[in-house]
């Protein structure tokens, strides 16, 4: 299974006005698996487990769970995929390389 990086934007922000608690963020892009994605609030990188759970993946769209309430003039969550230069090189190469050209390169 590849992802399609042409239908996706893989960062997603959202705002939690001052004194309001959120605690679920939809993650709207594909990903594979929660290590895939940095989560930050107000610019500080958080902690998978630690600081947030994740439901979703394995090529679908998903969603973060943690407990953010607004800080004085409010809070931003961002959401960002996070693969290795290797594993988007190759997923973007199965998604454009037509089979006979892939197939002759490689053997």
């Amino acid at each position: 299974m590849t992802i399609n990086i042409a239908d996706n934007t893989p960062r997603v922000s959202y705002t939690v006005a001052q004194g309001v608690t959120q605690t679920s963020f939809t993650v709207t892009f594909e990903f594979f698996s929660e290590a895939d994605l940095n989560v930050y609030i107000d610019g500080t990188l958080k902690t998978l487990t630690t600081d947030y759970t994740v439901t979703g993946g394995d090529g679908s769209t998903g969603s973060i769970t943690m407990s953010v309430t607004g800080a004085s003039g409010g809070s931003t969550v961002v959401t960002s995929l996070s693969i290795a230069a290797t594993e988007l090189t190759l997923a973007m190469l199965v998604e454009t390389v037509p089979m006979s050209v892939a197939s002759a390169t490689t053997a």
